[in-house]
């Protein structure tokens, strides 16, 4: 009897799996990879891995190595053909991203001259030798809202005032980007009532997501993108000819200067020694009404 309790225990334990995703598709991979060592799958090869992000450590069969990509050389991995592999890693404020998994095998190339003395095979993801994430979807926290919020107050104020010393961040994008909507529309100082932040982005493909990108020959940029609205009362800070000229023509009320109105911001961060620099600020007109389904929403009031 003892016996056929033992080997139920060890069938269960077996069956025990994981999930990991491969482009969306949930993928098995075995509870083993928990032990001290990854267990391969197919022929078994060293590997010469695409620059990227140091940042970016390698994930093997849904279990993080201590391997890292560089920007300067290829990292050398062993793996197995039909192993699975990902890219990610733990980044200030939104915690791990991961990209997809992906086969090995699907993108193994032989090395060149030069390279097959390093390595037995290249993975090559076809993106010009480098590992671009694109849209990792990060959760939700409390730190990331707050420091939206605050951004976004510091931003308007700095707009209210036309002071770009005032704005969350020094970057020359940032100044640039308010210097030249100073140039082309009205200036319009605000009033910031309620700050708004969706409960269920981070759940969506338009949502708070980190991409990784290469801008020049060897320099990554790794980006956060994140969405705040605000309930602001704005005002005309100065006279807008074009403005005028259409009130005119519609003959509407000319002196109604001021409007209370739900605007986006969508803010741009980018990594810069472990801190997320602003970089640029778009902002749309949302709603001329006040948000619906508020318990959605995480709400600051702004006194």
């Amino acid at each position: 009897m003892k016996n056929k309790k033992r080997i139920l225990l060890c069938a269960m334990l077996a069956s025990i799996t994981f999930g990991v995703f491969e482009a969306g598709k949930q993928i098995e991979v075995s509870a083993k990879t928990n032990s001290s060592s990854i267990k391969n799958y197919g022929k078994v090869e060293k590997y010469g891995l695409p620059k990227g992000a140091p940042w970016m450590h390698v994930y093997v069969n849904g279990k993080e190595t201590k391997t890292t990509l560089n920007n300067d050389k290829n990292a050398v991995i062993k793996l197995g053909d039909r192993d699975k592999i990902a890219f990610g890693g733990k980044l200030p404020l939104v915690g791990k991203v991961i990209t997809d998994y992906y086969e090995v095998n699907k993108f193994s190339v032989e090395p060149t001259l030069d390279e097959e003395n390093s390595f037995d095979k290249r993975y090559d993801n076809g993106v010009a030798g480098y590992v671009r994430a694109r849209d990792l979807a990060v959760k939700q926290n409390k730190k990331l809202r707050e420091k939206n919020f605050q951004d976004v107050q510091q931003y308007l104020a700095a707009v209210s005032a036309n002071d770009p010393d005032q704005l969350p961040s020094q970057d020359e994008s940032l100044r640039s980007g308010l210097e030249i909507e100073n140039m082309m529309q009205a200036t319009y100082t605000y009033e910031v009532q309620e700050l708004y932040f969706d409960k269920n982005w981070g759940k969506k493909d338009d949502s708070i997501k980190v991409d990784c990108r290469l801008i020049g020959e060897s320099e990554y940029r790794t980006e956060l993108h994140s969405v705040v609205l605000a309930k602001v009362k704005r005002t005309d800070a100065k006279e807008d000819p074009y403005k005028k000229a259409v009130l005119k023509a519609k003959d509407d009320n000319q002196d109604d200067k001021t409007e209370t109105l739900i605007q986006e911001f969508d803010l741009t961060y980018y990594l810069n020694d472990d801190e997320w620099v602003l970089t640029t600020v778009y902002q749309s007109t949302y709603s001329r009404t006040r948000i619906k389904n508020l318990k959605d929403y995480y709400v600051k009031k702004v006194e």
